[in-house]
């Protein structure tokens, strides 16, 4: 099985300036797949976690599900928004 990096390249945007910068590891170079999801995510479910409206109720899903998928995967977050919900206190 062969790769194609042209197809490859294309997926990343970053990747068509002249110059790039791979600097962090943590997504300075971002897919165009996961930049439709985060797009998604900030128009529609972006919203305040743990709360009473239905946003919150959607975004709270919707990370409840992505640590469910990615369980026992290598790469999974470690701490996330929702992580942090549970256990935060308001002053």
């Amino acid at each position: 099985m062969t790769l194609d990096l042209t197809a490859i390249r294309q997926q990343f945007p970053a990747l068509e300036r002249p110059a790039i910068f791979l600097d962090n590891p943590a997504g300075t170079q971002v897919a165009r797949t996961t930049l439709a999801r985060m797009q998604g995510y900030l128009r529609d479910t972006n919203a305040n976690h743990d709360g009473a409206f239905a946003t919150s109720r959607a975004s709270d899903a919707l990370i409840d599900a992505v640590h469910k998928d990615t369980e026992g995967m290598p790469f999974r977050p470690l701490y996330t928004p929702r992580k942090l919900s549970k256990k935060a206190r308001y002053i």
